[in-house]
């Protein structure tokens, strides 16, 4: 298997993962209007990511999709967070234009969108374990449990992810080149996630 096929499938394989654990939890019903604006703030902040070379796209979109998580519960953040991913992920590969293939425009928006999803719900998970609470109730019970267990996870899942593409992509090489380049951005953007999102979703749908 040459190295494309190799990354097509390592970028199906794990943001798969993410959007078959989003399919399958249950989610509890939610009002659709504050489900838009949490879906279409988060795609305005997306779709104004910058690009770090060599490959990536960094925003403060985390922010919004942690936010809608703690207001509108894990499961319901997870399938939000999934479905403005993909969608700002193959809008952004046509803003930058990039080269139309089946990676720029479906392998990779899966990535992105089932690598984010999956460490909200793993971050919701372990919050549930620890807090001996329900998936459909942490978010009221235990709202800070919740938000520090999910930016880990999300920041985790997220970098595993574009490491592993980066390490197809360039090998140890492109790896490092990649580290060396985007760990500052890493630490900032992490930072700015634990600013109270909570906060931010709570004047969303009071």
């Amino acid at each position: 298997m040459n190295r494309e096929r190799l990354l097509i499938l390592y970028c199906l394989v794990f943001g798969g993962i993410g959007w078959l654990l989003v399919l399958l939890t249950p989610r509890p019903p939610v009002d659709f209007l504050p489900a838009l604006l949490f879906a279409a703030l988060a795609l305005a902040v997306d779709l104004l990511s910058f690009r770090v070379p060599p490959t990536g796209f960094y925003s403060l979109v985390g922010v919004v999709l942690l936010s809608a998580a703690l207001a509108l519960g894990p499961a319901n953040g997870a399938l939000i967070t999934a479905i403005e991913s993909v969608v700002a992920g193959v809008a952004l590969q046509f803003i930058h234009q990039r080269p139309r293939n089946f990676y720029q425009y479906v392998a990779r928006p899966i990535l992105r969108s089932g690598s984010r999803a999956l460490g909200i719900l793993l971050g919701a998970w372990l919050a549930s374990i620890s807090t001996a609470s329900s998936l459909d109730t942490v978010a009221q019970q235990h709202p800070l449990p919740l938000l520090l267990w999910m930016i880990g996870t999300y920041t985790l899942t997220l970098q595993l992810g574009r490491a592993g593409r980066e390490l197809i992509q360039g090998g140890y090489s492109g790896l490092q080149t990649w580290w060396r380049s985007t760990w500052a951005w890493c630490l900032v953007l992490s930072s700015r996630r634990c600013r109270w999102p909570c906060s931010a979703a709570r004047s969303i749908v009071s």
